[in-house]
């Protein structure tokens, strides 16, 4: 009875910890600040992506702890591009304004490659690789990206697998919703948001030219979500926890009569050898909560077999 009773206890701490996380991956719908149908990210659970804070803000994601993946058009300040050092690529927090946050790391770029056909901010090949001073350490909260296949043709039919069977996936961002009360006075938010993505078929797409077998469409599952904004450039787009590209720019799509806001997103695929990209294909990253739950059940199940045998 007492081993019965130390396992209803520990079951109910699990529990209270599952489905009691402050913030965590939390529905903002009714509060002071609101994210129309979005969340905000939990700790360690997109822990390949990154900030990026220059003369703009933009997003990335880490596909080596020394090396990341964004957009071109982050690299540049109008017609001008900028310095590597003035860029800070920020890892492992959710919010991008406190250095103090557990498993906040920053590193200042060394140099960076811009894609050699992107002519500017809306062409296509919006994608560019930034090599770090310094690399990261890895740690719960910062890791490097994991993919669908270990072949680029490999990704592109696991995209087109996700299309067809209308699988959602996640856009994520620290630009302007304009549904946050902060973002409006700073520009951006300072805790990384996600929404629920679709990936559109090409026949509602509005790529740029020539451009069909680099970019998909993405757009919210519901009329009213607020989308991707341009302070979410070349930050990563994930389906299945897994990274198949990056945010290009903000676009709005008309389905059945109703508007959807939504966004451009450059692919990985056709760029894997132009970069060198190693394609990781590991197990995706188990989330914390998810974890819980799992220990929950395992927990329950061996007690249970205890108590009956």
């Amino acid at each position: 009875m007492r081993l019965v009773a130390n396992t209803i206890f520990c079951l109910a701490f699990l529990f209270d910890n599952v489905v009691s996380q402050d913030d965590a991956g939390k529905d903002l719908g009714d509060g002071d600040l609101k994210i129309i149908g979005g969340q905000y990210a939990s700790k360690g659970e997109f822990p390949y992506t990154v900030a990026l804070k220059s003369h703009a803000r933009c997003g990335g994601t880490l596909v080596k702890l020394d090396a990341i993946i964004t957009a071109a058009s982050c690299f540049y300040n109008g017609d001008q591009k900028v310095e590597a050092s003035t860029v800070t690529v920020i890892a492992g927090a959710l919010s991008i304004a406190d250095p103090k946050e557990t498993g906040y790391q920053e590193s200042k770029l060394a140099r960076f490659k811009t894609h050699e056909k992107y002519t500017g901010k809306g062409s296509g090949h919006d994608i560019a690789i930034g090599a770090l001073e310094k690399a990261f350490v890895q740690s719960a909260n910062v890791k490097t990206a994991v993919y669908a296949s270990s072949k680029p043709e490999g990704l592109k039919d696991a995209l087109y697998t996700i299309i067809e069977e209308d699988t959602s996936c996640v856009g994520l961002g620290w630009g302007n919703t304009g549904a946050f009360v902060s973002d409006e006075v700073s520009g951006g938010a300072e805790s990384l948001k996600m929404v629920e993505m679709r990936v559109l078929p090409q026949r509602e797409c509005r790529t740029a030219p020539g451009m069909e077998a680099n970019e998909v469409c993405i757009a919210t599952r519901r009329s009213a979500d607020k989308g991707i904004t341009d302070g979410d450039a070349g930050t990563t787009f994930a389906c299945q926890g897994k990274f198949f590209g990056l945010n290009k720019g903000p676009s709005k799509y008309k389905i059945d009569q109703k508007e959807y806001e939504g966004a451009i997103v450059t692919v990985i695929w056709p760029y894997v050898n132009y970069f060198g990209l190693e394609l990781n294909v590991a197990t995706s990253y188990l989330h914390e909560h998810t974890f819980n739950l799992v220990l929950f059940s395992f927990i329950f199940v061996t007690t249970i077999n205890r108590v009956i045998h």
